[in-house]
């Protein structure tokens, strides 16, 4: 795996030193993977294909305040694919994974009591094992990151401590 040590976001020259790094880079500075090509247009076409479902059935597709679908809908999505080809089945199952996982789509879940079609129109009513379902992977991921702030909030170890004070007295 191939890492390079500066941000793929570009700052602007203001915010920049002679190097081409930013001021804060020395303070914040991050590892990002390298993308391969064949991952650099996986991205593309995912990002292509939501904003495709979003723009094309905006009565249902959200992201920011999703509606629950419609079970099995991706065979409903299947009938309007663009005749060229561009977005394929594999694309839109890809895609819909990604935004049945979220967090707000599993907050829909136990909000809301019906699941919605492709034109945002309720269709059927959400089945209370999905619900309790829905709460179940809420509740592990905020016990998760409370269980992270916990850990970030303990003290560093003798060690580390030292480490860092040593650190700071270089700089």
């Amino acid at each position: 795996m191939k890492i390079i040590d500066k941000p793929l976001i570009n700052k602007p020259p203001e915010a920049q030193d002679e190097g081409g790094a930013s001021q804060n880079s020395f303070q914040k500075r991050k590892s990002y993977k390298v993308l391969t090509p064949e991952q650099k247009a996986k991205r593309e076409t995912f990002k292509k294909t939501l904003a495709w479902l979003c723009e094309s059935f905006s009565g249902c597709f959200n992201l920011s305040s999703p509606k629950p679908l419609k079970r099995h809908i991706e065979a409903e999505i299947f009938l309007h694919l663009p005749e060229n080809g561009s977005i394929s089945r594999k694309s839109i199952r890809t895609v819909l994974a990604f935004y049945v996982n979220r967090k707000n789509y599993h907050k829909s879940l136990v909000e809301n009591t019906h699941r919605f079609n492709l034109e945002g129109f309720a269709e059927e009513e959400i089945e209370s094992h999905h619900k309790n379902h829905a709460k179940a992977i809420l509740e592990e991921n905020q016990s998760k990151m409370k269980a992270m702030q916990k850990k970030s909030q303990e003290p560093l170890s003798d060690h580390t401590q030292e480490y860092t004070q040593q650190t700071k007295r270089r700089l």
